[in-house]
This record gives structure tokens, sequence and C-alpha cells, in this order.
């Protein structure tokens, strides 16, 4: 399961860190960004892809977990870089959905 939890964390994380730039802010109709709020989503796009590495090294060891999580990455960029083209108006939604799927797959694998 935490694997899984990488790879929804990785996609959250990226539209985080996306989404503080003012070029996304835009594709996605989101209002103009403050100093502030920039900042905030970068903390909560760098913050998920920490969580994300994370479960990859429960799931896998740290060697091996730090090479899934790298190829997570690559998996998870590719999606949010296509769901910014496609529809960047719902890239918000989808990133919260999927990363509270992410984040009670993870807890999921704690229990298991």
């Amino acid at each position: 399961m935490n694997g899984l939890a990488t790879l929804l964390l990785s996609y959250s994380g990226f539209v985080g860190l996306a989404l503080a730039m003012d070029r996304h802010q835009e594709q996605a109709e989101l209002p103009a960004l403050d100093g502030r709020r920039r900042i905030g989503w970068r903390v909560l796009g760098s913050l998920l892809l920490v969580l994300a590495l994370m479960a990859a090294i429960q799931a896998e060891g740290t060697s091996v977990g730090i090479s899934f999580w790298l190829g997570m990455l690559s998996i998870a960029g590719i999606a949010c870089a296509l769901m910014f083209s496609y529809a960047p108006r719902r890239v918000l939604s989808s990133a919260a959905i999927i990363g509270g799927a992410g984040v009670l797959a993870w807890l999921n694998g704690y229990a298991g």
C-alpha cells in the first residue's frame, strides 16, 4: 500500500509546487497569489514530496526506497503535466482527493 501512497502523494506534491507559479494559477483559474500564499503552496508541495519519500522508504527500505521514490516522481510528474494540459480547472480538486487517498493509503500501510 505504501507504493500507492508514494505515487499519490507525489502527484499532489507536484500540483502544490506547480500552483506556486503564476502561469499555473492562471491555468487553474485561481485568484492571483501574494507572497505568503506562494510560499504556502511551495511548503505544502515540498511537504507532500517528503511524505512520499517517507512512504517509499517505509515500503522498500532506504536504498531501494529512494530509487522507487524517484521512479514514482517521474510518473507523478507526467500525470501532473497531463492534467495541467487537458483539465487545468480540475487540477486542484483532483490533487486534494488524490492527496487524501495517499494519506489514507499510507496510514493503512502502518496498520497492516
